[in-house]
């Protein structure tokens, strides 16, 4: 897992300028040890929070795509989607056939980027194209993360949803 924190790290550098932090104290009930700091607040619209975002989405998503440990590389597929041709109806319909197929899924909102999203799952549905080597998966998950871009207006909850069969 320190190769992929690593990866991240040099892919999602930190811009030059002043992070947004909050105060926060720890407490340990178990021994009584307190220590307090700040810590990144979680948000896209500082440009270093914003990578901070980057960073802990790609370290935590990645392994579970590529199943990292095991000993053949799982298939992963790819779609872009317009955002003329997005709604939630056809999002809904996407990932229910996703579902019925027992596969997973994860989609990036890159609208206000590029004007698409991208999803990410381990079946192949309508539209999906096969990212055929190990390689091709992380880069093309970490340009749809350099893609999220916060609009003007209120953000929603995440820009990267991603949601394992249970």
């Amino acid at each position: 897992m320190r190769e992929v924190w690593a990866e991240a790290q040099k892919l999602f550098r930190y811009p030059t300028g002043k992070p947004r932090l909050r105060g926060a104290a720890l407490h340990s009930v178990k021994d009584g040890a307190a220590v307090a700091g700040n810590m990144l607040v979680k948000s896209w619209r500082n440009p270093i929070n914003a990578q901070a975002r980057r960073r802990s989405i790609y370290y935590h998503v990645i392994p579970r795509v590529l199943e990292l440990g095991r000993p053949v590389y799982p298939p992963v597929y790819t779609r872009e989607v317009a955002f003329d041709d997005w709604s939630s109806k056809f999002h809904e319909a996407l990932t229910r056939k996703i579902g019925r197929r027992g596969g997973d899924w994860c989609w990036i909102d890159d609208f206000g980027s590029r004007g698409c999203c991208v999803y990410f799952s381990n079946v192949a549905v309508d539209g999906f194209k096969l990212l055929e080597s190990e390689e091709d998966v992380r880069s093309a998950f970490a340009d749809a993360l350099n893609g999220i871009r916060p609009p003007a207006g209120p953000l929603p909850a995440t820009a990267c949803r991603c949601y394992p069969r249970r």
